[in-house]
């Protein structure tokens, strides 16, 4: 009896050598990352071996690590049923829940392994992989540095280590901590020097202190022969991490070639923005405003105030008041007309590429009248570098009272469009462009309805990080009406960028 016990363990052993000897090419294919091969090569082996743990884990790694990662995650379960409390099937089942994202139940699972063996390397370095996949970032660098306490100058536990920091890193600067994120960034150059997302995000909180600005000039004109021309300078400098002060100056001269009516305004706006997280935003601002036209000179005082949520990745909302005088012409410089505008503007986009804004303002004039403009644009992102947009607009605009003498001020106005928006500006191309044509019809009060046409164009340059220049063009035959029939307005820009 003894003899045949000894004869079948043997067999037993010698069994799994061979087994063990015949998939040292498949652990070779997996190596070399050659998955379909290996998947192939450890069916063959089941079909000997059909209860061999070592190949089901491993053909069940071939799948995961190629194209079938569902698949991979049920084999693994059933080997989980199969095997219950294996401690090498549950670090597989584990990472098999991270290769299908599911990153909750990776979570849970190496949260079990860990209680059974809190020494174990790959246990910590897949638990800090499922954290950083949840955001959880600071919790992840805990269980990284515990795993390379285990292994030191682990490859694969350095280079999560490293991400983990850059994605810390990241979320400190989004919310403009920028000590923190530089003490997070100067533990990425520990690992790796001149690391590229470090590079990065060093960028954007150089680009977040950076003395930024422009000065631009424009020259406009209608076919009721007013032109006007304008010179802009603007500057914004960070003076903490979390606010950042703008200064304006706009010189603007308008002229009518008929009348020879001249008016000029002069414009000085101070504002600051003040960032209270990373999705909530205040800005508010004071200024000067000088009209002149002839022998009048007024001096007035203009304000704004606007608060802003990023609620999430795809929504957008804020609400804000804004003063102004009223200056397309020399007349209504002259008149001096002040307007309050209330406005509130919600931006929403979906992971479909669907994007659908809105806009509403309420304006209140200093001769009494009031309006309401509302606009909607509901759109599809075709693109995402270069932008391209595809879209339908609509707006509506009303007066209490109709002012027709000094501006436009319908009981009631519509205009639907269709169009087509095109754009690099936010890439890393030197050389920038912006198109956007619309079509469609406007209807004033009771008057017929008239074909419109809206042309936006913007061609730049980038000589360097803090250089740039662009021109633009604008025109447009929409949202007035005048004695001439269809209105017509065009513009030519110029602006050059700095940021230092």
């Amino acid at each position: 009896m003894n003899t045949r016990i000894a004869i079948t363990t043997v067999i037993i052993y010698l069994s799994i050598i061979l087994s063990a000897q015949k998939m040292e090419p498949g652990y070779a294919l997996l190596e070399e990352q050659n998955y379909e091969e290996a998947k192939y090569f450890f069916n063959d082996v089941l079909q000997e071996y059909p209860n061999n743990k070592t190949a089901q884990i491993c053909l069940a790694r071939a799948m995961g690590l190629s194209d079938q990662k569902p698949q991979a995650l049920e084999a693994l379960q059933n080997l989980d049923i199969a095997i219950p409390d294996d401690y090498e099937v549950g670090l597989n089942l584990a990472e098999a829940y991270m290769w299908n994202k599911d990153f909750t139940s990776a979570i849970n699972k190496y949260t079990s392994l860990i209680t059974l063996d809190n020494d174990n390397f790959t246990a910590h370095l897949g638990y800090a992989n499922a954290l950083a996949g949840m955001q959880r970032n600071i919790e992840a660098l805990a269980y990284i540095n515990k795993a390379l306490s285990l292994d030191p100058k682990n490859s694969g536990a350095e280079n999560s280590k490293k991400y983990i920091l850059i994605a810390i890193a990241y979320n400190y600067a989004k919310k403009r901590n920028h000590k923190l994120a530089e003490s997070f960034l100067d533990s990425v150059d520990l690992l790796e020097n001149n690391q590229v997302n470090a590079i990065q995000i060093r960028n954007l909180i150089a680009d977040h202190k950076a003395l930024k600005g422009y000065i631009s000039y424009y020259h406009s004109e209608d076919n009721a022969f007013n032109t006007a021309s304008g010179l802009s300078i603007y500057q914004s400098k960070a003076w903490n991490s979390k606010n950042e002060i703008s200064v304006e100056a706009h010189l603007r001269t308008t002229n009518n070639t008929v009348s020879l009516a001249q008016a000029n305004q002069d414009l000085f706006f101070l504002k600051n923005k003040t960032y209270l997280s990373e999705k909530l935003t205040l800005e508010a601002g004071i200024g000067m405003l000088r009209n002149k036209s002839g022998e009048i000179n007024t001096d007035n005082i203009i304000s704004s105030a606007q608060i802003s949520t990023q609620i999430n990745t795809y929504n957008y909302f804020s609400i804000g008041h804004q003063s102004s005088y009223l200056n397309y012409n020399s007349e209504l410089v002259e008149n001096n007309l002040r307007i309050d505008n209330v406005k509130l503007d919600h931006h929403l986009y979906s992971k479909y590429r669907i994007g659908f804004y809105n806009s509403i303002l309420a304006g209140y004039l200093s001769d009494t009248n009031k309006n309401i403009i509302t606009f909607s644009s509901l759109y599809y992102q075709w693109k995402e570098n270069p932008v391209v947009k595809i879209g339908v607009n609509y707006s509506y605009i009303h007066f209490d009272k109709a002012r027709p003498e000094l501006y436009f001020s319908p009981d009631k106005y519509q205009v639907g469009e269709a169009f087509i928006h095109s754009e690099n500006l936010n890439s890393s191309s030197k050389w920038k462009y912006k198109v956007l044509l619309a079509a469609g019809i406007q209807k004033v009060e009771q008057n017929k309805k008239q074909q419109i046409l809206r042309l936006e164009l913007q061609g730049g340059y980038q000589f360097s990080k803090e250089l740039a220049v662009s021109v633009s063009y604008l025109y447009s035959n929409s949202a007035q009406i005048n004695t001439l029939g269809t209105y017509e307005f065009q513009n030519l820009g110029v602006k050059l960028y700095s940021s230092f």
